[in-house]
């Protein structure tokens, strides 16, 4: 028996990596994922994830008077389970949409300021992962855009990218985010080329949010185009050989152009094709996913 309304999964479009140094980033909720509270649910779901959640609580005081953890821990007893099937390992948020459903059904004082609420969201989901910057639950939670610039300012913004021309290929890839987080952190501090590369990607983010907010078709395709330039020379690591040639062929036909979806290594690759109208169909071992 369902007992919350969905939570989607979310789509970092532009900012990975460099978010981390102050550039700006944004992030949409994408709803061809999801995941729910149900009670008595007869499906195989694996609550690992919410002993962790509670075990994780239990050892925090501040948090856990944020939360009815007695409640929490009841409704475990008691057949409570998140259903959802956001992939884990994807980069799609799929710890963020349980937080997130975690803090609406749970938390004893909501609040609106966003940066406090990004800062608790964060702090809860790094029972899963370390140090969380909040963002996917909070994308999650509000089902809404969002926009950090470089600043750190968070902004709230509705977006229709539908007909944006961008895609998902799926790589069939789980993988771990902190093992690419460390290869980018330690070729930032060895390597000045690289370092220089990413001033260039944060500035064309930039440019590319911009051209997505005012609806630029040309200055995003060409950004994103450029930052597919500089990934597949520079963030090699980061892509799946097998999707190498594909990578390549986008760039060298300029019917479409791939980018990292968030830490990379796996999970989901972000398309844009140029013209929407004129779509390449890239055989049955290539599975793609329409935004």
């Amino acid at each position: 028996m369902q007992i919350s309304n969905f939570f989607y999964s979310k789509l970092l479009l532009y900012g990975e990596y460099t978010v981390t140094l102050g550039s700006g980033a944004l992030a949409m909720p994408f709803s061809g994922f999801a995941g729910s509270w149900v009670f008595n649910d007869t499906s195989d779901v694996n609550v690992e994830g919410l002993h962790r959640l509670a075990t994780f609580l239990r050892n925090d005081a501040d948090l856990s008077n944020m939360y009815d953890t007695k409640r929490f821990m009841h409704g475990i007893e008691n057949g409570l389970k998140f259903v959802s099937d956001i992939p884990t390992g994807y980069g799609l948020g799929s710890s963020g949409a349980l937080i997130a459903a975690f803090y609406d059904r749970y938390c004893n004082t909501p609040t609106k300021d966003l940066v406090q609420l990004k800062s608790i969201l964060g702090a809860t989901e790094s029972a899963f992962h370390g140090a969380s910057s909040g963002l996917d639950p909070l994308v999650s939670y509000l089902n809404r855009g969002i926009l950090i610039d470089e600043s750190g300012v968070i902004e709230l913004i509705d977006l229709d990218i539908n007909d944006y021309g961008y895609f998902l290929i799926d790589t069939g890839i789980s993988r771990q985010t902190e093992h690419y987080v460390d290869i980018f952190r330690q070729k930032l501090r060895q390597s000045d080329v690289f370092a220089g590369a990413v001033r260039q990607i944060s500035e064309e983010n930039k440019k590319a949010i911009n051209a997505c907010i005012v609806h630029d078709k040309d200055t995003l395709w060409q950004s994103t185009k450029n930052i597919s330039k500089l990934q597949i020379r520079h963030f090699e690591e980061m892509i799946p050989p097998q999707f190498m040639e594909l990578w390549f062929q986008g760039l060298q036909s300029e019917t479409y152009t791939l980018k990292l979806c968030g830490a990379g290594g796996g999970g989901m690759i972000l398309g844009m094709w140029a013209d929407s109208n004129f779509k390449i169909d890239f055989g049955s071992d290539i599975k793609t996913i329409s935004i």
